[in-house]
């Protein structure tokens, strides 16, 4: 790998005789196993008991590709079938079935490759920073030839935005405001999931964040130039993430050090903390009930009664991203979709997402704000209750 040497291994040998001694040698294993008959289900299950003996930690370590795949409901299809889930229950294999001749299945093979491939790119190996670096060298920095240039180059997105704070400090290093909320985001990303977002970096600033610069078109640029296919791959790409981060749940609403409840949806008001996810419902309850009531005791003579908000019970919380607009979403030079800007994330109902990326409606391509079903869902239930909580959230400003 070019900016910092790492080497990677890839190996491809007969494992008829496969055993977990494999991962003593290596970190990921694919086994290719050609699916004919009865006797090749009872050598897979096998081979796979050999390989795991108890459930598997994370997943991505093992996968079991069935070749000859079909779907005529013969009993080798449906023990391929079963294969697979029981494959998934007791040991957390993936098993992916492919076709060779109609190629169907290689593109979830083709998708568990290119997860490995993340992590490996940010996860496992984590490169030492270059260079010592001071909050009083980094305040020079930001202030550099560089930085005013890239500062400039960013200028057209004040007016839809509002002001951009990242910084170009280095050819490969941006900076921005400390947050200690966004530096443990990052982290558990990078632990815990494969989305690709950058790696903080001296951690040891107290006044600043700086992290790796990702070189790419921010999808505001490039958007309208990329195929129907490359836009839907996209969609398709970011859904799979926000799949990543609805599976890390927390307990208590909003940033993850502090829990401050914050962000866009909220209409940059910081609210303070909550107790418990009930605690942070009943407060969006009462104002949105206050404003329908509002509206309902100020609407003209001629005006219908609006439609009560309805309060629903999914209120689990997951992670969510906060900001997910065009500017926020890197398409890199090797084609990796990376996530940047994780300042307004926090735990909050999964329906926040697809709140929060409708605020930017009045500035996306049609063509994006039409796919925002597929990417994080539709709720249109919320989307109503949310839009009563907007219209008093300010009136309903609390103190820490």
């Amino acid at each position: 790998r070019k900016y910092d040497a790492a080497e990677f291994q890839f190996l491809a040998k007969d494992c008829s005789d496969a055993h977990d001694s494999l991962f003593e040698e290596f970190q990921y294993v694919i086994i290719i196993y050609d699916y004919d008959d009865e006797d090749s289900f009872i050598g897979a299950r096998l081979m796979i008991r050999n390989l795991c003996k108890t459930f598997c930690e994370p997943q991505l370590p093992l996968c079991f590709v069935i070749t000859n795949k079909r779907e005529d409901l013969s009993e080798l299809d449906l023990t391929t079938r079963y294969q697979t889930r029981e494959s998934a229950f007791f040991f957390n294999i993936q098993t992916i079935s492919v076709n060779y001749d109609t190629g169907e299945g290689l593109q979830d093979l083709a998708g568990h490759i290119g997860a490995i491939l993340n992590v490996l790119r940010q996860n496992l190996i984590l490169t030492a920073d270059l260079l010592e670096l001071s909050n009083t060298e980094v305040d020079s920095l930001v202030r550099s030839p560089l930085a005013k240039q890239w500062d400039l180059s960013l200028e057209r997105l004040r007016g839809p935005l509002g002001s951009i704070s990242a910084h170009r400090i280095t050819p490969t290093l941006l900076a921005k405001n400390f947050s200690a909320s966004e530096v443990a985001t990052l982290r558990l990303l990078r632990k815990h999931t494969t989305i690709p977002v950058p790696q903080p970096r001296y951690e040891h600033l107290q006044d600043w964040l700086v992290m790796d610069f990702v070189e790419g078109k921010m999808l505001f640029d490039c958007w309208s130039s990329l195929s129907f296919l490359m836009k839907l791959r996209v969609a398709c790409t970011l859904r799979g993430y926000i799949g990543q981060l609805r599976r890390l749940r927390g307990v208590r609403p909003g940033r993850l050090e502090d829990g401050i409840v914050s962000g866009i949806q909220f209409e940059e008001v910081e609210l303070g903390s909550f107790k418990s996810a009930t605690h942070f419902r009943l407060y969006c309850e009462l104002i949105a009930q206050f404003s329908w009531n509002q509206m309902v005791k100020y609407r003209k003579p001629a005006e219908p009664v609006p439609s009560p908000p309805v309060f629903g019970d999914d209120w689990d919380l997951v992670l969510t991203h906060g900001d997910l607009n065009l500017t926020n979403l890197l398409l890199a030079d090797d084609g990796v979709l990376w996530v940047i800007d994780w300042g307004n994330s926090g735990y909050y109902p999964k329906w926040m997402e697809s709140i929060t990326m409708q605020h930017h409606d009045h500035m996306n391509p049609k063509t994006w704000n039409d796919l925002r079903w597929l990417i994080s869902g539709s709720f249109p239930i919320y989307e109503v209750f949310w839009f009563y909580v907007e219209q008093r959230v300010q009136r309903f400003r609390r103190r820490r």
